[in-house]
């Protein structure tokens, strides 16, 4: 009977222990168990740390963005995994560290991104994370299309899909690629007009030949594509944009987007280039 009393004394205590932690963590279920990623969330091109905990995820028209934390690992921990992987992956960004945070902002195919990490802040996060990481996710996919529609162009646009980047590659080669503006393509109204004295030449053995301000004379650098169709121009001018080629009334234009600003590019020979001078090449 005593070691009866005992065993029920020794379970009441247990379960009384186990209650009063469990009150004291009054932690929400969505900071142990996690909550769905998003489906449009590009995990293959912006993966998250392994034992991950997702605690927030909303897509807001096309801008998706999500919380996730991790315990045991610290915010330099995540900033060496995300800068290896930027390496790895010709990742064109700006990045920013101080005290307990590491924050990185750039583009990749598709979108434009930033990332956040650091120390926990909030009383939940503190209670389950030993750090915590913020990406938001803003698509430019079809943005190409946006702008072009809105210029008349619904019936006539086209983006061309190339398979392989190599295949882009070789389209690429060959003559010249000038800077036009909207204007050039559609005579109306636009407030970002953009010079037209620049030019790309690229040459299938890696060289790059850069032209500006309508000189007649080019910068040599050297340029490289990736499987995500990012140019990544490097020497004395470094650039890297994602490109695409468009079609518009017959016409192919290759449309450059660096994370911040889309620019129009029309395949010409040198002599036009040369020709155009201050006035936009003839048609």
């Amino acid at each position: 009977m005593v070691h009866t009393r005992r065993f029920f004394l020794f379970a009441a205590i247990l379960l009384f222990l186990v209650s009063l932690l469990a009150g004291c963590s009054g932690v929400p279920e969505e900071y142990t168990k996690g909550v769905r990623l998003d489906s449009d969330y590009p995990e293959d091109s912006l993966p998250l740390m392994d034992e991950a905990i997702v605690y927030y995820s909303e897509d807001d028209n096309g801008e998706i963005m999500i919380k996730y934390g991790v315990s045991g690992q610290s915010v330099d921990d995540i900033k060496d995994f995300y800068q290896d992987y930027f390496d790895d992956n010709d990742f064109y960004i700006d990045e920013d560290e101080d005290a307990n945070e590491y924050t990185a902002s750039g583009s990749y195919f598709g979108f434009n991104f930033k990332l956040d990490a650091k120390t926990p802040r909030s009383e939940n996060e503190q209670k389950a994370f030993t750090a915590i990481v913020k990406i938001r996710i803003d698509f430019f996919e079809d943005d190409a299309l946006t702008v072009e529609q809105s210029l008349g162009y619904e019936e006539d646009t086209q983006i061309i899909d190339f398979e392989h980047f190599d295949e882009l590659k070789e389209y690429l080669i060959g003559d010249l690629w000038q800077m036009v503006s909207i204007e050039d393509i559609n005579q109306s109204n636009y407030e970002d007009t953009i010079q037209l004295g620049q030019a790309f030449e690229f040459f299938e053995n890696g060289d790059v030949k850069i032209y500006d301000n309508y000189k007649q004379t080019a910068d040599i650098c050297t340029w490289e594509i990736n499987e995500v169709h990012q140019i990544i121009i490097s020497g004395d001018i470094s650039y890297t944009f994602t490109a695409y080629i468009s079609t518009i009334d017959d016409v192919d234009y290759m449309l450059s987007h660096d994370g911040e600003h889309e620019k129009y590019w029309m395949r010409v020979t040198y002599l036009e280039f040369i020709k155009s001078g201050g006035a936009g090449f003839e048609r």
